[in-house]
C-alpha cells in the first residue's frame, strides 16, 4: 500500500507545473522589512516631537503663581538680575504692566554671536522677567524704547521681534504688556519714539540730523500726528525733553537753548540759554507742582577730557521759572540736593516726600585707552559710552539713597512713573525663571531630542526584537 501511494504521489508531482520563484525574492523581503522599519521609526520620531511640543507649550503658557501679586502691591524690585540668554518674550507670555525696562551688555540683554539687533529686559510688577527684541542695533531703554507712565505700554522701533530693520524711519510699534498685542503705526513723519506724555496718551516722535531737530506728537488711540517743534541744532537724547505734569507744555533743549512748547497750539518760545555746561534735567525735569523746570550744570573738565575726568564731574541742580526763565529757588522741600559726581545725570521723577529720583551714568574707563579727546558734543549716555548706571534718591537738604542694586553691565533703565511717584521701591527680587523661553530654545530642544533620543529608542527596540526572535 505504501509503495502504491508513493508511486501515485510521484506521478502527480510530475504532472504539476513548476512553481516560479522570483530571482530577487530575498531582496524583496529585505526591502519590505526596511519599509516597515522606516515607518516605525518615523512614527516614533513624530511621537517624540509631539510630546516635546506639548511639553514646551505647557511651559510657555503656564503662569508663575508664586510671582502673582495684586496691582495695589506692585513695587520696583530691590535688586535686578540679567535675564537668561533664552528668556521668553512679552508676546509669548505677557507678564503685565512693567515696573521698569533696562538695557545693557549682560547675557540676557545682548544678542547671541552672529545675531543682529537689540534686546530690552522687561521686569513685571510681580518681579518676573521677559524681553522685547528689536532688529535695529544699539537701542536703549528710556531713549529708544520708552515705557508709558503707568507701565502698560512700550513704544519702540518698528523692527520688533528681531525682524531685519528695513531702515524705514516712518513707522513705530507700541506693545501692550498686559496682552502682548503689538500695534504698528505707519506713514509717520518720524520713526523714533523718545518720550510719553505725562497722561500716557501721546508719544513724542523724533527725527534729527547733524543740524536739525523735528518733533511730533503721536496720539496712541487714533494714530494721528501733529508737529510739536522744528528747530535747527543738535540734541542729547537722554535729556532732550520733559512734559509738564498736566501734559500741556514740553520743555526741550536744542543746543544751549531751553525751549518751552505749548502742546495744543504748537507755539514755542526760548525760555533760557543754559550755556555750554547746562543740561535740561531729563524726563522728570518739571517740578511736581509745575512751577519750576530743573536744569543741571557741572563743574570739572569741559573739553579734551579723559573718561576718568568725565566721571569726576560734579552736577549741581538748579531751577528755572517756566514763565520767565529766571533762576529761582523753590520751596525748601525741593532744594538743597547733593551734587552728583558722574559723567551724566538725568531726573527720572519725584517722590511725594520731595526726593528726586535720578539716574547716574558712569562712562567705561579703560586705563589703556583713557586718553583725552575733544568731546564735548558727544552724548555720554549713548550705548557705546556707558559703563554702568545707578538709580539714586536725592533727599532735600542733603543725602542720598541707592534705590536698586544692579549688575554692573546695565547701561540704562526706564522706571514706571507711577511707582516713582508713590515711592514703590524695595520690592521682592526673584531671580529670572528658566521658562517661558525664546522660541529658538524650543527648536533646539526638539532637534536634540530627535537626533539623540530618537535613534537610541529605535536601536533599543531593534535589539529587543532580535532577542525575542533568537532561538
Amino acid at each position: 500500500m505504501t509503495d502504491v501511494l508513493r508511486q501515485a504521489l510521484a506521478e502527480a508531482s510530475e504532472e504539476m507545473p513548476t512553481a516560479r520563484v522570483p530571482a530577487d525574492l530575498w531582496q524583496a523581503g529585505q526591502r519590505r522589512h526596511r519599509r516597515r522599519l522606516a515607518i516605525g521609526v518615523a512614527a516614533l520620531v513624530l511621537a517624540i516631537v509631539a510630546a516635546v511640543q506639548v511639553g514646551v507649550t505647557v511651559l510657555v503658557r503656564t503662569p508663575e503663581p508664586a510671582l502673582q501679586v495684586a496691582v495695589s502691591n506692585a513695587m520696583v524690585p530691590a535688586r535686578l538680575y540679567n535675564p537668561h540668554a533664552w528668556q521668553g518674550t512679552v508676546q509669548q507670555s505677557p507678564n503685565g504692566p512693567a515696573s521698569l525696562l533696562f538695557s545693557g551688555g549682560g547675557t540676557g540683554t545682548i544678542d547671541m554671536p552672529g545675531a543682529f539687533g537689540s534686546k530690552i529686559a522687561v521686569v513685571g510688577r510681580d518681579g518676573s522677567y521677559r524681553t522685547l527684541r528689536y532688529g535695529r542695533a544699539y537701542m536703549q531703554s528710556a531713549q529708544d524704547v520708552v515705557l508709558s507712565p503707568d507701565g502698560r505700554y512700550v513704544a519702540g522701533d518698528t523692527s520688533l521681534d528681531a525682524r531685519l530693520s528695513s531702515g524705514n524711519n516712518s513707522e513705530i510699534t507700541i506693545v501692550d504688556l498686559t496682552s502682548g498685542a503689538v500695534r504698528r503705526y505707519t506713514g509717520l513723519p518720524a520713526g523714533q519714539p523718545v518720550a510719553w506724555s505725562s497722561d500716557g496718551t501721546q508719544v513724542v516722535l523724533l527725527r534729527d540730523s547733524t543740524s536739525s531737530v523735528g518733533l511730533w506728537l503721536l496720539d496712541r488711540a487714533s494714530g494721528q500726528t501733529r508737529s510739536l517743534l522744528q528747530a535747527d541744532g543738535t540734541i542729547r537724547r537722554a535729556t532732550l525733553l520733559a512734559f509738564s505734569p498736566d501734559s500741556r507744555q514740553v520743555a526741550v533743549q536744542v543746543d544751549r537753548s531751553l525751549i518751552v512748547v505749548d502742546t495744543a497750539s504748537g507755539a514755542s518760545r526760548v525760555l533760557a540759554d543754559l550755556g555750554p555746561r547746562g543740561r535740561l534735567a531729563g524726563a522728570g525735569a518739571w517740578s511736581p507742582a509745575g512751577d519750576g523746570i530743573a536744569a543741571y550744570t557741572y563743574d570739572g573738565c569741559e573739553n579734551r577730557c579723559t573718561d576718568a575726568e568725565r566721571n569726576q564731574r560734579r552736577w549741581r541742580l538748579g531751577w528755572l521759572d517756566p514763565v520767565t526763565g529766571a533762576a529761582r529757588p523753590l520751596a525748601p522741600s525741593t532744594s538743597g540736593f547733593d551734587d552728583v559726581a558722574c559723567a551724566a545725570v538725568r531726573i527720572v521723577g519725584w517722590q511725594r516726600n520731595g526726593d528726586a529720583v535720578v539716574l547716574r551714568y558712569l562712562v567705561e574707563v579703560d586705563p589703556n585707552y583713557d586718553e583725552a579727546t575733544a568731546d564735548d558734543g558727544q552724548d555720554l549716555t549713548s550705548y557705546r559710552e556707558v559703563g554702568s548706571v545707578e538709580l539714586l534718591a536725592l533727599h532735600p537738604g542733603g543725602g542720598q539713597t541707592r534705590l536698586i542694586e544692579t549688575p554692573t553691565d546695565i547701561w540704562d533703565m526706564d522706571v514706571a512713573h507711577d511707582l516713582v511717584t508713590n515711592d514703590r521701591f524695595g520690592g521682592p527680587s526673584p531671580k529670572p525663571t528658566a521658562f517661558p523661553a525664546a522660541p529658538w530654545l524650543y527648536g533646539v530642544t526638539v532637534t536634540i531630542t530627535v537626533i539623540v533620543l530618537g535613534p537610541l529608542t529605535v536601536l533599543g527596540w531593534m535589539l529587543r526584537r532580535r532577542r525575542r526572535s533568537a532561538p
